[in-house]
């Protein structure tokens, strides 16, 4: 019995039930549902084909249930044997509910006319009893709805003073300071709600006719003071930024900062982007920022690459000693295989050349063929040495020469060591990365430092989850 009970009210039981019966019926009636009335009835229905007669559909115990979670009354036949609901009606408004014979009632359901064939008077007429008087409680209850507010209606025009136009609830949302009666209407508009009843509306009455002793005065509003003007930066933590309504500076800035819309868009991305401009002091700073980067930003960008040309190329031809140092330093695959030839002799010692010029007459006479031979052999280490161009018009005549003399090929490996030692010393790349830095400062420095660094953290992270992916998938399928 305990399982049908709801707020103090039991389920009537059928005398012509046993107590199992009973018991299973409060089971399935279900949480919360209270059966007011149960009898065993048969259930006829005129059915729309043959609306003239009566025809049985089934047979079972009938109960006029209080249905809890549904706010509502219902008229439910339920077959025990098979355990389940065979047929229900909702009560509804204006239901009519006739008994041409005591022990048979009818009422008009949602698809055609029902009848009750109850086995037991007594049955019969507490169903009637509990019906009829569901039925005018909400018939009556319909009734006060529709007149209580038509009553409250009348009197409730009346109440505010005829200074309050129709057009006045629309203006109380933009408060406007020049109407000195902007207060005194607007705790009056509060109290014209047309639904609410009249007891409700009275108690709002005497709470504001306490409220109006202090009336507000225009003298007593003060000046508006302390206005600034917040600018939206386009930024949803879920969404990311609006690249279609962007600020013209900031998209300026993310363009030269290589930021794309889908790093934009990103949800974590576009946080680290809001928090850099955040720390900045805000769009206002950026964008004072950007202004003055404007003119020094062209500038950064070609500073890099004439260091590394210009220091190599310039100095070779110009500097007497130093030369064999920087020659040979950006040729570095060169240096170890072309010991033997004159090829490096051309660039680091200009003197040699010019006695070049001289000596190489007698060997040439000692090898017969003047100037076609020495060709030969240069092809040889022009293949070696592309890379000195400038030096390749005086070495050709020193080679037939240099296979006779073996006392030029020493000095040549002493200036080759001497320039070895010289290379290894040079550090040219090196002061390369500080004009970097100095290019990057500024806002849109700060802010490619930021991206570089979310992208190594990104790309650690892919490597981790890469690693770790097949141990997780296995752990998940353990079960």
């Amino acid at each position: 019995m305990s399982k049908g009970k709801s707020k103090g009210q039991e389920n009537v039981s059928s005398s012509l039930l046993s107590s199992l019966e009973n018991e299973r019926l409060q089971e399935l009636l279900g949480r919360r549902c209270v059966a007011m009335a149960t009898a065993v009835v048969q259930l006829y229905m005129a059915l729309p084909h043959s609306p003239t007669e009566w025809s049985l559909q089934h047979t079972g115990v009938m109960c006029f249930v209080k249905d809890n979670p549904r706010r509502s009354y219902y008229i439910r036949l339920f077959d025990i044997m098979e355990a389940k609901v065979v047929w229900e009606q909702e009560l509804y408004n204006q239901m009519t509910y006739s008994c041409p014979l005591r022990f048979f009632h009818t009422f008009a359901a949602d698809d055609c006319q029902v009848g009750l064939n109850f086995a037991s008077e007594t049955e019969a007429d507490l169903f009637r009893n509990i019906t009829e008087e569901k039925i005018n409680q909400r018939t009556n209850r319909q009734e006060k709805r529709q007149h209580a507010p038509s009553e409250d209606k009348r009197p409730l025009p009346q109440i505010p003073p005829p200074n309050g136009p129709v057009s006045q609830p629309s203006v109380m949302a933009t408060v406007d300071i020049q109407n000195p009666d902007i207060v005194a209407s607007r705790y009056r508009s509060t109290s014209v709600p047309t639904p609410a009843p009249a007891c409700i509306t009275t108690g709002k009455k005497d709470k504001k006719g306490k409220k109006k002793g202090p009336k507000l005065t225009k003298a007593d509003i003060g000046a508006p003071s302390g206005f600034k003007h917040v600018t939206h930066i386009g930024w949803d933590p879920n969404s990311g930024f609006d690249t279609n309504n962007l600020d013209p500076d900031l998209k300026k800035l993310f363009n030269i900062a290589g930021i794309s819309d889908a790093q934009l868009a990103d949800k974590e991305t576009s946080k680290l982007i809001y928090d850099f401009i955040e720390q900045s002091g805000g769009l206002d700073a950026v964008k004072e920022g950007m202004r003055k980067q404007v003119p020094g930003g062209p500038r950064s960008a070609p500073a890099p690459p004439p260091p590394r040309g210009g220091l190599s190329s310039v100095p070779g031809p110009t500097g007497r000693p130093p030369p064999p140092s920087r020659s040979p330093g950006p040729p570095h695959r060169g240096p170890p295989p072309p010991a033997p030839h004159c090829n490096r002799s051309g660039p680091p010692p200009p003197p040699p050349p010019s006695q070049s010029h001289k000596p190489p007459p007698p060997p040439m006479g000692a090898c017969a063929p003047p100037p076609p031979p020495p060709p030969p052999p240069p092809p040889s280490s022009s293949g070696n040495f592309s890379s000195s161009p400038v030096s390749s018009a005086p070495p050709p005549p020193p080679p037939s020469g240099g296979g006779g003399g073996g006392g030029g090929r020493g000095t040549l490996l002493e200036e080759i060591r001497r320039g070895r030692v010289l290379k290894n010393v040079s550090e040219s790349p090196d002061p390369n990365p500080p004009a970097q830095e100095e290019s990057s400062e500024g806002i849109v420095g700060a802010l490619m430092m930021v991206m570089q660094k979310r992208s190594k953290v990104i790309h650690s992270s892919e490597d981790e989850e890469d690693d770790g992916g097949e141990e997780e998938e296995d752990d998940e399928w353990d079960d």
